[in-house]
């Protein structure tokens, strides 16, 4: 499912909190009259570019990279003022349960999901064949869905970034 997250980053943070049903990003920019998209690179790498002043102060300066951690967005730089993001990601799935009888899955995927249940059962009854049968009738379910979402991005532009084109 794909989200809008949007908040402020606060002046001289190096982070944002992810939100707790984050699963992976789609897009991240800051918005309003300063208005551009940071680069995004490995963890390793941000933290690579960290620096300090002569007193051991964390620098201040626009963020320029980012990268996912374990539960923020992480910055190269302390902001150096207050800056309007917008975060679109996918999100988790909603939970099933009594009172929530759906999701994006079990909408528009019931049938995929449904072979996938029968994999599971053959398998906990230890009928390989079966399980085959069905693994094999849940990949082509599996390449259909491929096919839709290939279909619903046809059309798009595509640009190539290599790493040190960005300026």
């Amino acid at each position: 499912m794909i989200t809008e997250n949007t908040g402020t980053l606060a002046a001289d943070a190096d982070t944002i909190p992810l939100p707790t049903d984050y699963r992976e990003p789609l897009f991240f920019g800051f918005t309003g009259t300063e208005k551009f998209e940071p680069v995004r690179k490995s963890i390793e790498f941000v933290h690579s570019q960290f620096s300090w002043d002569g007193a051991g102060v964390r620098s201040v300066s626009r963020p320029q990279f980012w990268a996912t951690g374990a539960t923020v967005i992480q910055f190269e730089h302390n902001s150096d003022k207050a800056y309007a993001f917008k975060l679109l990601y996918y999100s988790q799935l909603a939970a099933l349960s009594p009172t929530n009888l759906t999701n994006f899955l079990t909408d528009r995927y019931s049938p995929l999901l449904y072979k996938v249940c029968s994999i599971f059962a053959y398998e906990w009854a230890r009928n390989p064949e079966e399980k085959a049968y069905w693994l094999a009738l849940a990949n082509d379910e599996l390449n259909d869905a491929n096919v839709d979402r290939d279909l619903e991005r046809s059309g798009e532009h595509l640009d190539m970034v290599q790493d040190g084109d960005m300026y």
